[in-house]
């Protein structure tokens, strides 16, 4: 009976995390602190920010990702499971609904000024998920020399994120590994 109750919480979380998580995976994590972290206690700070890396790294839906990691971290492959259905539910049940209109939303100047309201909103909440990130991992130099190699290689380069994000765990690995043998020796 615990067990059931338990998979229905992960449900139910993910669930209520993909009714409101406009925006994407980036979203999602301003979100999930608030559920994961303050309220229900399932995650550690330091834990959501490492899923919302891993997520990132991998390839497919940030979201998607983000729920497995969570929902096995609660209840190994069916925690995983539910969290991925919860979170994918409620947008793919609007996405199938919208698919007979999706030619004609330019048709109607309404939605498309209410999309512009939600892509405001969106940013706010990805520049919000942005400053609690530096707070939380830009504390020491090595941490600045991959922000700013970073900025340098994705948007003065103009290169494919997939680069500064192997380069930026190469190094954070080599500093890593150093700091481990000066603590070793």
């Amino acid at each position: 009976m615990r067990k059931i109750k338990e998979y229905i919480s992960i449900f139910l979380a993910f669930f209520k995390l993909g009714s409101i998580a406009f925006g994407g995976g980036y979203t999602l994590v301003v979100l999930a602190k608030s559920s994961l972290v303050e309220k229900k206690k399932w995650l550690t700070e330091n834990e959501l920010i490492n899923y919302l890396a891993m997520s990132q790294t991998l390839p497919g839906i940030i979201a998607i990702n983000f729920a497995a990691f969570v929902g096995f971290k609660r209840a190994k492959w069916v925690g995983a499971f539910l969290a991925v259905f919860g979170i994918i539910l409620t947008p793919m049940l609007i996405i199938l609904a919208l698919l007979p209109f999706i030619d004609k939303v330019n048709d109607y100047p309404v939605v498309l000024k209410a999309l512009q309201g939600v892509k405001i909103a969106v940013c706010v909440l990805i520049l919000s998920f942005a400053i609690q990130l530096w707070k939380f991992s830009i504390k020491k130099w090595y941490s600045i020399l991959i922000f700013f190699a970073t900025i340098l290689l994705y948007i003065l380069m103009g290169l494919s994120p997939v680069i500064p994000i192997i380069l930026a765990g190469f190094i954070g690995y080599l500093y890593f590994k150093r700091t481990k043998r000066v603590f070793n020796q």
